[in-house]
C-alpha cells in the first residue's frame, strides 16, 4: 500500500510541474500594416529607355521614421517604375536615387515627403528624377 501512494503522490507532483509550466499568451497581435506604393519618373515618363539612356540599373529607397532614424533599404529594377513596400503603420519618411549597375549615383537624392502609413491601406506616392537631377 505504501508502494501505491507514493506513485500516487509522485503522479500528482510530475502533473504539477509540467502544468505549472504551462502558459498562455494573451498579448494582442501587433497591428496590421499598410503598403507604401513607390512610383517614378525619369524627366516625367516611364519608357524603360529612359533607364537604358541614362545608364541606369535601379533605384535605391530608404525609409526613415518620423525622427529620421533609419528603418530600412529598398530597390527595384528601373524599368520597374514601382516599388511596393510593406510598413507597420505610422509616420515616415525618405529618399531615392538612381544608380548604375555597379551602385554607383547616377541622379542626385530626391527627399520623399513625410506620408502616413495606415493599416491595410495602400499609399501611392510619385517621384520624378528631372533631367537636371542626372550627375
Amino acid at each position: 500500500m505504501v508502494l501505491r501512494s507514493f506513485g500516487l503522490a509522485a503522479a500528482i507532483a510530475f502533473t504539477s510541474v509540467f502544468a505549472s509550466a504551462c502558459s498562455v499568451s494573451t498579448a494582442a497581435p501587433a497591428p496590421a500594416g499598410g503598403t507604401l506604393e513607390l512610383t517614378w519618373t525619369i524627366a516625367g515618363t516611364t519608357d524603360p529607355s529612359a533607364c537604358n539612356q541614362s545608364v541606369v540599373d535601379s533605384l535605391q529607397v530608404t525609409i526613415t521614421d518620423v525622427n529620421g532614424a533609419f528603418f530600412g533599404n529598398y530597390a527595384a529594377r528601373c524599368a520597374d517604375f514601382a516599388i511596393a513596400i510593406d510598413l507597420p503603420p505610422g509616420r515616415f519618411g525618405g529618399y531615392a536615387k538612381l544608380v548604375d549597375p555597379g551602385g554607383n549615383p547616377r541622379t542626385t537624392t530626391i527627399d520623399i515627403v513625410p506620408f502616413d502609413i495606415i493599416s491595410d491601406t495602400k499609399l501611392d506616392v510619385p517621384i520624378d528624377f528631372p533631367s537636371s537631377s542626372f550627375e
